[in-house]
């Protein structure tokens, strides 16, 4: 049996890796396409988190959105009171928490939420 052992600043660097169905659009902003109801886009530039429905709006989609931003709300990604309907039919938003240390990245974190919310949505 081998015994690793680290020393300096990079000893504890956790690294996270993510498999989701990702692209990039022509602004930066990274779209999901994972979930089977609702696609979700993440804006960097605007630290907004945006839910489209896939197809037609129903009941389904509104329960989708509305797990999302309880569990984004939750976790304190995004701040409770921006939760609102967005300007496209069907689309729901909210804004990005600041971070409070320098070291953490608001849309590093909200991404890596969003992909344990599918996670845990999926059958």
């Amino acid at each position: 049996m081998a015994i690793v052992v680290k020393i300096g600043p990079g000893a504890n660097d956790a690294k996270v890796r993510l498999e989701m169905d990702i692209r990039k659009s022509m602004n930066g902003d990274l779209m999901i396409f994972d979930h089977g109801d609702i696609d979700i886009v993440l804006s960097t530039k605007n630290n907004k988190v945006i839910a489209f429905p896939k197809e037609t709006m129903n009941d389904l989609v509104y329960g989708a959105q509305n797990r999302l931003f309880s569990h984004l709300r939750k976790k304190g990604i995004v701040i409770p009171e921006s939760i609102q309907a967005g300007s496209f039919y069907g689309s729901f938003e909210a804004t990005l928490e600041t971070a409070s240390a320098e070291d953490l990245s608001s849309p590093k974190m909200a991404l890596i939420n969003i992909s344990k919310f599918i996670d845990e949505e999926r059958p």
